[in-house]
């Protein structure tokens, strides 16, 4: 849980900067002349399946989707069913899109982002979104959480702290 509040924290100042120094243009991916992270088309609906099915299938593997090559280079073959299903997954998603595309885009935010609905400047949320993280990762370190097993090491001696860790995922 450390590993993921610490990357989210870092990401998001991370992702924010580089927005404030122009540095993600080219990130968005192009299908049909539109940029799907900054045309606006995709409304509530795609946004809150996409995070359901996300979580959905974390919940099933064990594990984030990222990690699942990692986990088939550690010896981990059951993996195989993970990756088989997220391409399996993607390939009927690609087949039902046509068909999806009028229910996604009910309800569709053409601001795109909380700091438009808000009125909010980006770094503000950002900052206080990553604060929030931290004050979290703070509370469960100060209340006895020991987030280091005892036994096992690593490159940098028994463990790699999570919260270090989850700094350098995060800043991946």
């Amino acid at each position: 849980m450390l590993v993921f509040l610490s990357a989210t924290a870092t990401s998001s100042v991370l992702m924010n900067g580089m927005y404030y120094f122009d540095a993600t243009k080219g990130m968005a991916l192009s299908s049909g002349g539109k940029k799907h992270l900054e045309s606006g088309t995709m409304g509530v609906p795609a946004v809150a399946g996409g995070a359901f099915l996300l979580g959905v299938g974390m919940s099933v593997a064990g594990a984030c989707p990222g990690t699942s090559y990692a986990q088939l280079g550690g010896g981990a073959f059951g993996t195989l069913a993970t990756i088989g299903g997220g391409v399996l997954g993607a390939f009927i998603f690609g087949w039902a899109y046509p068909s999806l595309v009028p229910f996604m885009q009910l309800y569709s935010i053409q601001n795109r982002g909380l700091p438009e609905m808000l009125g909010l400047p980006r770094w503000l949320l950002a900052a206080g979104f990553s604060g929030m993280l931290a004050a979290v990762i703070t509370i469960i370190l100060v209340f006895g959480y020991d987030p280091l097993p005892s036994q096992g090491s690593g490159i940098l001696g028994e463990h790699w702290h999570p919260v270090l860790a989850g700094v350098i995922i995060g800043s991946i």
